[in-house]
C-alpha cells in the first residue's frame, strides 16, 4: 500500500521471504490436546474479552492455552474477529489464539475524534495491543486488510515473529493492481470530495454484500453476522 511503508521495499521482501520457511515449521506442529480435571478437552472454547488502550478499548476472541505458540489473527475488510470463529475451535489444542477486532470494526470502540484511521495508527494500536498482553514471541495469520498491519509489526522488530501465514495478503504496491483499486489509487495521488464519494459505495451494505456474496453459487449457506450487544461471556482487562 502506497503510505504503509515502514521501510525499505528490499528490507520488507527480505524479512518475509525468510519467514516462509518458520511459517511450514509452525503449520507441522503437533502437540497434544491439554484436558480439564474432568479429563474432557475445553480449550476449544472461544472467550471474549476487551483490553483499554488509550482511547481505544479493543474487543477479542480468544481460545487455547497459555504457554502454547501464539498465533495473532489479524481479519480483513469488512470483517472482525468473527472470521475466525470455525478456525480458533480447531487450532486450539496447538496454539494459543488471539482474534482483535481492529479499530472500527467488530465490538472495537475508539473515543473521541483524534484517532487517525490509517494503517501506521492501526499498527501503532495492535503493537500496544501485543505489548500489553506480554507476548513476547508470536506467529501472525493475515488476512487482506489486516495484512500491512501484520506486516508492519514484522518490519518493525522480525525477531519477535515466529512465522507468517498470509491469506490474501498484499505486501507490495504492484500487487494492488487495477479494477477496484483504481480509484483509490487516483485519491492517493488526488484526493477529491468526488473520489471519495465513490469510494464510499464499496463501504455501503450493497458493497459489503457483493464482497461476501459475489461468485457464491448458494448464499443461504453463508453464516450471517450476529450484530448487536457484545457477547455475554466478555470480560475487561485493565
Amino acid at each position: 500500500m502506497a503510505n504503509t511503508h515502514t521501510g525499505s521495499g528490499e528490507t520488507r521482501r527480505y524479512i518475509l521471504k525468510g519467514m516462509v520457511g518458520a511459517a511450514a515449521v509452525a503449520r507441522s506442529s503437533s502437540l497434544a490436546a491439554p484436558l480439564n480435571s474432568d479429563g474432557k478437552m475445553d480449550v476449544a472454547e472461544v472467550r471474549h474479552s476487551t483490553l483499554k488502550l488509550g482511547p481505544v478499548t479493543v474487543f477479542y476472541r480468544e481460545a487455547g492455552l497459555e504457554g502454547r505458540p501464539v498465533l495473532l489473527l489479524l481479519h480483513g475488510f469488512a470483517n472482525s474477529s468473527h472470521y475466525f470463529r470455525h478456525l480458533m475451535p480447531l487450532l486450539a489444542n496447538r496454539f494459543h489464539l488471539i482474534a482483535p477486532d481492529l479499530p472500527s470494526f467488530g465490538f472495537t470502540k475508539v473515543d473521541g475524534e483524534d484517532y487517525r484511521y490509517t494503517f501506521a495508527q492501526l499498527t501503532e494500536t495492535i503493537q500496544g495491543f501485543v505489548d500489553a498482553l506480554a507476548f513476547r514471541r508470536f506467529a501472525l495469520y493475515v488476512f487482506d486488510y489486516g495484512a500491512p498491519i501484520g506486516f508492519n509489526l514484522a518490519a518493525a522488530d522480525p525477531d519477535r515473529i515466529t512465522a507468517i501465514i498470509s491469506q490474501n495478503g498484499n505486501a507490495y504496491e504492484e500487487g494492488l493492481g487495477e479494477g477496484p483499486w483504481a480509484p483509490l489509487r487516483a485519491y492517493w495521488k488526488q484526493p477529491s470530495a468526488a473520489i471519495r464519494d465513490k469510494i464510499k459505495e464499496r463501504m455501503s451494505l450493497d458493497g459489503v454484500r457483493e464482497a461476501y456474496f459475489e461468485g457464491v453459487p448458494d448464499v443461504s449457506r453463508s453464516n450471517p453476522k450476529p450484530t448487536g450487544s457484545m457477547p455475554h461471556s466478555s470480560h475487561n482487562r485493565a
